[in-house]
């Protein structure tokens, strides 16, 4: 079995696959303890493993699994992948980004992909049929919008996210909903 660990800015995501590419377990949390890890080490016979993390923290998860099976990957811009990276400062893209170019390949490979990643901040990456990854743009994602209307103007409250039934916001409560949540939609 493959173990897939992604580090966030404010979630660690966690995927077990067989040895096929197939999903067996997703794990989403905003905590996650050497203990859990531990537990599906345990229960799945993992034998491969890569992290993925925008933090500094992914060596902790050498220590952890290391030595307990055939194959540990720290992914980074000198990993070897199968796209051809033409970012100009590779050590500076975010391991995020790079990881959704590499997965977007793998699905739809001979395609033009456009990645989108909606978690922390917003990120948009381009990468041609040809399997060539240009690059993309950054964006603050949707809770960090909230709060910056909050914080940068005198008198709007912060708001959060809800499921809106109009695009139309006739409150000031549902007018930064509205433009916030659709705006990133359009």
């Amino acid at each position: 079995m493959n173990l897939c660990i992604d580090i966030g800015n404010t979630r660690t995501k966690v995927a077990v696959f067989d040895a096929e590419g197939s999903l067996i377990k997703l794990i989403i949390r905003d905590d996650y303890t050497s203990g859990k890890l531990d537990k599906v080490l345990k229960k799945y016979e993992i034998e491969h493993v890569i992290v993925s993390s925008v933090k500094k923290r992914q060596g902790k998860y050498k220590r952890l699994v290391g030595n307990k099976v055939k194959t540990f990957v720290e992914l980074s811009h000198e990993t070897p992948i199968p796209v051809t990276n033409l970012y100009h400062t590779p050590e500076t893209l975010g391991k995020d980004r790079l990881a959704g170019v590499v997965g977007a390949h793998f699905l739809f490979p001979g395609n033009d992909v456009l990645v989108v990643d909606a978690g922390t901040c917003i990120t948009y990456d381009i990468i041609d049929s040809e399997g060539n990854y240009y690059g993309g743009s950054i964006l603050p994602g949707i809770e960090m919008r909230f709060k910056a209307l909050n914080t940068f103007t005198a008198r709007l409250p912060l708001v959060h996210r809800d499921l809106l039934e109009s695009h139309i916001g006739d409150t000031t409560l549902t007018s930064i909903q509205t433009g916030i949540q659709f705006g990133v939609v359009y």
